[in-house]
């Protein structure tokens, strides 16, 4: 919003970024010619780097310190969180869901050579518009996911495998499991999936 600053506005955008290699234990990307690596998952991430990056590099920063901080961060606890139990790979991502949101981790999964099983809760606060967007967020989840089990009072309109028991959602994920597959929770935060997460690795 340009009114909201009093000096100059500067821009960032994910065109900022060249090269983007998402991989199951990082981000890669050129911002500015110059290489980073960083352990955060995601598209979403890459964003944050590239804010960050735009930041640092306003009030003089050099690429080498940026870079180096860049590849020791490691995500906070509910945001795009990676949990290994064995093969298994479990992205808990309950910190918050939004429509933009969903989808961002929903292509990542989606890029991953994994089977891909979802779960997914409401996304809060959209008001008139929350059966259209859960209705548009579930077609675009079964497009991408090989499983997909949710829970919560709008995300029946996901049109996935509904429930209203996180222990019996828990129960049927348990049961479909190999120990191959990529795992993604995600829910707006006051569905407190992180309970789920907790009680999924409780039992495998």
């Amino acid at each position: 919003d340009d009114r909201s600053a009093a000096g100059p506005i500067i821009r960032f955008s994910l065109n900022d970024a060249t090269g983007v290699i998402l991989s199951e234990t990082g981000s890669r990307f050129y911002f500015r010619s110059r290489e980073y690596v960083t352990p955060l998952l995601g598209l979403g991430n890459v964003s944050n780097c590239v804010a960050a990056l735009t930041a640092a590099v306003r009030i003089g920063l050099a690429p080498e310190p940026m870079a180096a901080v860049l590849a020791q961060l490691a995500p906070e606890a509910g945001r795009m969180e990676p949990i290994r139990r064995g093969t298994l790979l479990l992205l808990n991502d309950t910190y918050n869901a939004n429509p933009a949101s969903m989808k961002t981790a929903l292509d990542y999964v989606a890029g991953l050579k994994r089977r891909r099983v979802l779960v997914l809760g409401d996304m809060k606060e959209l008001g008139s518009e929350s059966v259209a967007q859960h209705q548009a967020v579930g077609a675009y989840a079964r497009d991408r996911g090989d499983l997909v089990l949710t829970m919560g009072d709008e995300s029946v309109h996901y049109q996935g495998r509904h429930f209203s028991e996180p222990d019996r959602l828990v129960d049927a994920l348990i049961e479909d499991l190999t120990g191959h597959e990529v795992v993604l929770v995600k829910a707006s935060r006051s569905l407190r999936f992180e309970k789920i997460v907790t009680e999924i690795l409780r039992r495998i």
